[in-house]
């Protein structure tokens, strides 16, 4: 059933949502989302391979259950059951479509292939969006879209200080400017893997020999394209002014490159091509964008984005001390902190202060309890380990995607609180639990052709 999922992340950038129970702001709130409904027939028409999953006797599978577990007492703990309740069940969602993703797609590269292509073309148009809000400094109205209204004038916007003062960052179609800021990533990373398998098969000398004329035109074509691919969603990413995207994907590219360089010495001029397209075409924009992002790169002990981040993991941390086995309640750390004033223990004051612990995993472990926590990291850790054996391209990609995450984990919360973020999340673990089952070691340059 793949065409629902290629609806799924089709949609997965369009905010569409209907409010259902509202009981305090943007965390406290239950809503229905147009993926939601995607989700649930994904998961009533495929029931059978969630049970083949399970069946299946993965060593991993029980660190995957006792976080499902984790999750599920938290819920009776929670001050806010309804909110929980909601949570848990939506992330039971997430969880359910990784599974089935995993098992639809086990090593099928065109599926896989067909799910970055969707990605690439929404995030391209993600960041044509972007570079038009920000030019405009208003949001283009596209609330049926999901869109944000955001202006200049309006209170709550993300905004940037600059020498010309402060300036409003683009949203997309997206919450905040950082989810955005994360889509461009998994957009960038699905430029680069048909860049990276396009030039490989550009380099083997036998394919000129082998393949038409025409065909060679349209790969080349195709590879010109790809790099101009590369640069926009760049410009787009630079232009969301999130350091920790910025820091998350610079992170995983040298260690992309790294290991291209190390594993296979025919990757050598392909990796080096690479770095070299990315490092001209950041230099390029950072020409271009100077006198705004100038003032994100300089990073100063009173920086108010530094210091309240700091203030969160205080407080994640104070609440995993006196919560430690099922945390406050999955969904609930918001609530459970106003109510009982733990935001004013740290000096959280002011309304648009009152927000999760921007930390992935201090909230996972605040919220559902260490025991989760665990089960939860060491799920992703050893997946990912198994997956790093006998490594393809496609491998590698996943494990880029999903380490871009897991370092953006470490300076925000969405990827356990934002709809958009989860999906991101468990779409790509869905990925890495399917291309964890045995395949063949990454493949000479010919087998790309």
């Amino acid at each position: 059933m793949p065409y629902l999922l290629y609806l799924l992340v089709f949609l997965l950038p369009f905010n569409i949502r209907k409010v259902i129970y509202e009981f305090s702001g943007e965390y406290g709130t239950i809503f229905f989302y147009a993926t939601d409904l995607i989700l649930l027939l994904l998961l009533l028409l495929n029931i059978s391979k969630i049970k083949d999953f399970i069946l299946e006797n993965r060593r991993e599978n029980i660190y995957l259950g006792v976080f499902v577990i984790a999750l599920f007492l938290s819920v009776f703990i929670s001050s806010q059951f309804l909110i929980s309740s909601y949570d848990f069940l939506q992330l039971i969602l997430y969880v359910g479509m990784a599974i089935i993703l995993s098992q639809i797609i086990k090593n099928k590269k065109q599926i896989f292939e067909n799910i970055l292509i969707i990605i690439l073309g929404t995030s391209l148009f993600e960041s044509l969006l972007a570079f038009l809000q920000f030019s405009r400094q208003h949001s283009f109205g596209l609330w049926f879209l999901g869109e944000t209204k955001f202006g200049p004038l309006i209170t709550g916007v993300a905004k940037i200080s600059t020498s010309y003062g402060p300036l409003v960052r683009p949203y997309g179609t997206f919450l905040h400017p950082n989810i955005l800021a994360a889509f461009l990533i998994l957009g960038l990373f699905s430029a680069i893997y048909f860049r990276l398998k396009i030039s490989q098969s550009l380099l083997e000398p036998k394919s000129y020999e082998a393949q038409l004329r025409k065909i060679l035109i349209k790969k080349i074509c195709l590879n010109i394209f790809l790099g101009i691919s590369i640069f926009f969603l760049l410009m787009g990413l630079i232009l969301t002014f999130s350091r920790g995207a910025w820091m998350s994907f610079a992170l995983s590219v040298v260690g992309l490159s790294i290991y291209l360089i190390l594993f296979n010495k025919s990757y050598l001029k392909i990796a080096v091509a690479l770095l070299v397209l990315l490092s001209a075409s950041s230099v390029l924009i950072y020409s271009i964008t100077r006198p705004f992002v100038d003032s994100r790169l300089k990073v100063f002990p009173g920086d108010s984005s530094i210091t309240l981040r700091s203030t969160y993991n205080n407080l994640g941390f104070y609440l995993i001390k006196t919560h430690p086995f099922l945390g406050v309640g999955i969904g609930n750390q918001t609530l459970y902190s106003t109510e009982n004033n733990i935001y004013k223990i740290f000096n959280l004051n002011q309304f648009w202060q009152l927000e999760p612990v921007h930390n992935l995993y201090l909230l996972i472990g605040a919220e559902i309890g260490l025991i989760g926590l665990l089960a939860f990291v060491i799920f992703i850790f050893k997946t990912g380990w198994l997956l790093s054996h006998e490594p393809n391209l496609e491998k590698i990609i996943v494990l880029v995607m999903l380490d871009s995450f897991l370092i953006f984990g470490l300076f925000d919360h969405f990827f356990w609180t934002i709809n958009q973020g989860k999906l991101m999340l468990w779409l790509v673990i869905g990925l890495m639990i399917g291309f964890e089952f045995k395949s063949t070691r990454i493949l000479p340059p010919q087998a790309f052709i």
